[in-house]
C-alpha cells in the first residue's frame, strides 16, 4: 500500500499457492494513516472473509461477484445506500500466470479479456 502524499509503503508479500489471496477495499488495511473508510468498504471486506476460503480463481470471481448483501453488496451496482459502482474486476492468477478482466459482473459472466503475466 502506498498513499499519495505520503512516504509511508507497505509490502504484503503472498507465497504462492492455492489459498493466496488480498484485497482492498478503498481503505488502508496497513498503513497508520488518518481515513474515514465507508460502511460499504467494511461490509464487503466481511463479506469476502465469510466467503472464504477461496482457493480457485473460480471461487474469487464467484466472491468479486457476490450481492448476497442488499445494502452493500461485494459488486457494486449503484443502489443506495452504496452509490457505488464496480466498473471493471482483475483477477490475478499468478499460479497460471493469467490476468482476467471483467467489464461485467464475474459470478455471471466470462472474462472480458485475458493476458498473460510473464
Amino acid at each position: 500500500e502506498v498513499a499519495p502524499g505520503s512516504h509511508q509503503l507497505s509490502v504484503e508479500e503472498l507465497p504462492l499457492g492455492d489459498a493466496s489471496w488480498s484485497d482492498h477495499f478503498n481503505r488502508y488495511r496497513r498503513l497508520s494513516i488518518p481515513q474515514h473508510p465507508s460502511p460499504s468498504s467494511a461490509h464487503r471486506a466481511l463479506r469476502l472473509r465469510q466467503l472464504s476460503p477461496l482457493l480457485s480463481p473460480a471461487h474469487v470471481a464467484a466472491a468479486l461477484g457476490d450481492t448476497a448483501d442488499p445494502l452493500f453488496p461485494v459488486y457494486r451496482n449503484g443502489e443506495a445506500p452504496d452509490g457505488g459502482v464496480t466498473a471493471a474486476t482483475a483477477i490475478f492468477d499468478f499460479s497460471a500466470r493469467i490476468l482476467s478482466l471483467y467489464c461485467d459482473n464475474p459470478a455471471l459472466s466470462p472474462p472480458r479479456a485475458r493476458f498473460p503475466l510473464h
